[in-house]
């Protein structure tokens, strides 16, 4: 890990269908970057949906990358307007506390 870099993207997801290793090897890393500064707006998650194939599990899978403290954003790909809005809300619904 680089000093010199401003901004990590990770791939995370609850059943780790598109991560680069097991969630129990990646937040770690996330938690090192976090410690070093990288944290509030340096680690952006990406394929929250696992491209689609969590499309099953769309409540599960954004509160699982809300809930990991080491990543302050993520994203997720839309096809169309409709499914931008219904995603927005249901992060809006998963990041609610209780």
């Amino acid at each position: 890990m680089s000093p010199c870099l401003e901004v990590h993207r990770t791939r995370i997801d609850p059943p780790c269908v598109f991560m680069d290793a097991p969630i129990d090897t990646i937040m770690p890393v996330l938690a090192e970057l976090k410690a070093n500064g990288k944290g509030p707006i340096g680690i952006i998650g990406l394929k929250v949906l696992g491209e689609g194939q969590l499309a099953d599990r769309v409540d599960e899978a954004p509160r699982f990358a809300v809930t990991k403290d080491a990543v302050r954003c993520f994203t997720i790909g839309c096809e169309s307007r409709p499914e931008f809005e219904g995603n927005f809300a249901r992060i809006a619904k998963v990041s609610q506390p209780g």
